[in-house]
């Protein structure tokens, strides 16, 4: 199931994918480094709550909010 964030009008004007698009190759690429960010990013905020245990949820879901 996509990301709610790949729904949206940003991602549909800027990185979904597109047929017949010339710009395929730079999109694939910018597009595949948000994401690998993206999973670093999850990985950073997981490990929030073993410093700030009073704080509200800081996981990926957090994060596409």
């Amino acid at each position: 199931m996509p990301a709610g964030y790949e729904h949206t009008r940003l991602w549909q004007d800027t990185l979904a994918q597109r047929k017949g698009d010339q710009d395929s190759t730079a999109r694939d690429r910018l597009r595949g480094a948000y994401l690998s960010f993206l999973a670093q990013a999850a990985v950073l905020a997981a490990e929030i709550p073993q410093d700030l245990r009073e704080y509200t949820v800081h996981d990926a879901t957090h994060l596409d909010a």
